[in-house]
């Protein structure tokens, strides 16, 4: 979650660097936090215009998130980046 704050700050590089460590420890997540993940990182990529892996990430929470209050929003975003 600290990748999404730096996100949310606009600190860019650093969220970048956050989520990339978190994603190396990918397996010791649970299903819900791999979705979280992948969302965030879906984030920050459409934040640098990296829209190719925006809607990969995007599609990797979808397939983790059980949840309908958060696949909603996942699937919010999805639609947005292939608009």
């Amino acid at each position: 979650r600290r990748g999404y704050a730096y996100f949310l700050l606009g600190d860019f590089e650093r969220a970048e660097a956050d989520l990339n460590q978190a994603q190396l420890r990918l397996t010791a997540l649970s299903p819900e936090e791999r979705a979280e993940l992948h969302y965030h990182r879906a984030l920050l990529f459409r934040e640098l215009g990296r829209f190719d892996s925006a809607v990969s990430e995007i599609n990797e929470a979808l397939l983790r998130v059980e949840v309908p209050s958060v696949r909603k929003a996942i699937e919010e975003l999805q639609n947005a980046l292939i608009q």
